[in-house]
């Protein structure tokens, strides 16, 4: 669910249903919003300032489109947006990662098309607009997912590390997770709470949960151990994790296939 309806994709093929409490004559009607602009699967980020239905901003590889409004009529391109596989808010700016790269890059305050970055010679950028940031720079391995946790915002790269960005530009601080976890894919990591669970690719839930010291936090090592048996035993890139806030449940798909 995002913005106020249920979006899905076909091949590349991005279509909404609306939200429940619609005429169901006209919820869905088959009519393909439009293709994304990458083949990964995609992140929706809700954007808006709660006053009326949020814009979906779509991240999936390529370059950054939108979904506006309560009945949109086609997906619609972010101007001078980068290429990203992955989204997300945190205070009063999107950002992505970009991909096969350590950079996140971070868009103006309050604007999800505000892409103007500094650049040699350029006299009119400000701290409002663009930023970006390098997480693990120099490091093997690209970003494989993100997620927030309170203020804070987790990186996890393919090389096994996670790190924590703490604070707003210019005041960024970046601080290595002890413990090494790689998800099994991208959309296998969830908050919960003041947690962040994910599906480690070697098997098992894991979590990271702020710990006692000012700020901090830690790796855990097995969540739910009553079912971790059932969880390791296949656990693939088609991993998923999802949560289902209306239920209070967590729902895990280690591989491909039906099982959950």
């Amino acid at each position: 669910p995002s913005g106020d309806g249920f979006y899905f994709t076909r091949g590349q093929n991005l279509y909404r249903i609306a939200a429940p409490g619609a005429n169901p004559q006209t919820a869905f009607d088959g009519t393909s919003l439009g293709q994304l602009s990458g083949n990964k699967v995609p992140s929706f980020v809700d954007w808006g300032d709660g006053s009326g239905v949020p814009d979906v901003v779509i991240a999936s590889g390529g370059r950054l489109q939108v979904c506006k409004g309560a009945t949109p009529a086609a997906l619609e391109w972010v101007p001078n947006a980068p290429s990203a596989h992955l989204a997300v808010a945190r205070d009063g700016r999107l950002w992505v990662a970009t991909n096969l790269s350590d950079r996140v890059t971070i868009s103006g305050i309050g604007e999800y098309s505000n892409w103007q970055l500094e650049t040699d010679g350029e006299d009119t950028h400000t701290d409002a607009d663009a930023q970006w940031v390098d997480v693990g720079y120099k490091e093997n391995g690209e970003i494989l997912a993100m997620q927030r946790i309170g203020r804070d915002l987790l990186v996890f790269k393919d090389s096994s590390k996670c790190y924590r960005i703490v604070g707003s530009y210019p005041d960024f601080y970046i601080y290595g997770v002890p413990g090494s976890t790689k998800p099994a894919h991208r959309q296998a990591v969830r908050a919960v709470g003041n947690d962040v669970v994910l599906l480690d690719e070697c098997g098992g839930l894991r979590a990271v949960t702020p710990s006692t010291g000012y700020g901090d936090v830690a790796l855990s090592q097995n969540v739910a151990p009553q079912v971790q048996n059932a969880i390791n035993q296949n656990v693939s890139s088609g991993a998923r994790v999802w949560t289902v806030e209306q239920f209070s449940q967590l729902w895990v798909r280690p591989a491909d296939g039906p099982t959950l």
